[in-house]
């Protein structure tokens, strides 16, 4: 999922909030941004963003939820998780459906086919919980655990794919 970054930042010089857009309306592709964007999640902890595309559906829907980012640990990081990583110009947000030693397989929840090969240093941002029409859902809320468990095993996965497409025709 291509993920557009709105950022507030309070300036240490003036009394006043600044809006940082981040890319055009789908990707960022400005290694300057991704330095600033890196800045801010250092400096306020977490960094709420709305989410675009859909790669990430059915559990995320551009319009809908906003994503609640921190750091990456890539240590931390575990199959399951949706992390923020650096692919050419462009931070995508995924989800880890392996962890190969020191490189990571992503894949959007939408999407066929993984990026494999992630190295540690390609994820900048880990999703910490998601807001919902008002309400949070964390990694310990039954839909996570609920989408994890279909988006991380291949035959499921693959299953839950096919349903959707028939619940389409």
């Amino acid at each position: 999922m291509f993920i557009q970054f709105l950022l507030a930042k309070r300036l240490t010089f003036l009394d006043e909030w600044v809006i940082i857009q981040f890319g055009d309306n789908m990707h960022i592709d400005d290694s300057i941004n991704f330095e600033l964007f890196l800045s801010v999640l250092d400096e306020t902890d977490t960094v709420r963003i709305p989410v675009n595309g859909r790669s990430m559906r059915p559990f995320l829907k551009e319009g809908r939820d906003k994503v609640v980012l921190t750091k990456a640990d890539a240590d931390l990081i575990q199959k399951g998780d949706i992390v923020v990583y650096k692919k050419g110009g462009s931070f995508l947000l995924h989800r880890v459906v392996s962890v190969d030693g020191e490189a990571f397989s992503i894949m959007g929840d939408n999407e066929t086919t993984p990026d494999c090969g992630i190295s540690r240093q390609a994820v900048v941002a880990s999703v910490e919980s998601v807001e919902r029409c008002g309400k949070v859902i964390d990694k310990k809320h039954p839909l996570w655990r609920f989408y994890k468990i279909i988006f991380v095993n291949p035959p499921v996965r693959r299953v839950f794919h096919s349903l959707h497409k028939l619940r389409k025709a």
